[in-house]
């Protein structure tokens, strides 16, 4: 027997069936479940630095050039400043706070500090996507109707955000036959 551990709390499951309930979290685990850390603050760090970055690239090319009188270049400079100070506010007020999203023969459950959607069954999930205009990731019904919205911040980055759609589009045949 393969050596299986609880996607929620890494108890050892070898000695159990392949479909159950993990004694040690209660986590309803099957071969397909999972579990996906989300948010953290290395996404945090990143745009700060390339933040940092820009506006010391920004400075160094006005210097040069003379061109930091220039009303275009002064209003990109103070743009790229504020940036900078919001991540340097988000980064502080969640720093350190963990998400996840689970995925089970339950349905899909976004748990995250002070918040915890019901579950959604996966008769009702219609699409999981990542809208890069607005930067939330959503789950809508099998009618288009939003059933579950996060901001980007919440889930850690985009490439984060797509693959829990991916993961989620992925699992939704096989969920959902088996759901009804």
């Amino acid at each position: 027997m393969m050596d299986r551990t609880c996607p929620s709390c890494a108890y050892s499951l070898a000695q159990l069936g392949e479909v159950g309930v993990c004694p040690e979290c209660g986590f309803s685990y099957d071969p397909r479940a999972k579990v996906i850390p989300l948010a953290g603050k290395q996404w945090y760090a990143k745009q700060i630095a390339l933040g940092v970055v820009l506006l010391g690239l920004l400075g160094f090319a006005g210097s040069r050039v003379g061109a930091l009188q220039e009303p275009v270049c002064l209003a990109s400079g103070a743009f790229i400043l504020i940036c900078v100070v919001y991540y340097l506010f988000r980064a502080a007020h969640v720093s350190g706070r963990k998400s996840r999203l689970i995925l089970n023969r339950l349905g899909i459950r976004f748990e995250g500090p002070g918040v915890s959607s019901p579950w959604m069954e996966w008769s009702d999930v219609g699409q999981a996507r990542y809208v890069w205009v607005l930067g939330v990731f959503r789950i809508d019904d099998k009618r288009g109707h939003k059933i579950l919205r996060i901001t980007v911040d919440r889930l850690g980055s985009a490439r984060r955000a797509r693959r829990c759609a991916k993961a989620i589009n992925h699992l939704l045949p096989y969920y959902a036959a088996n759901s009804a």
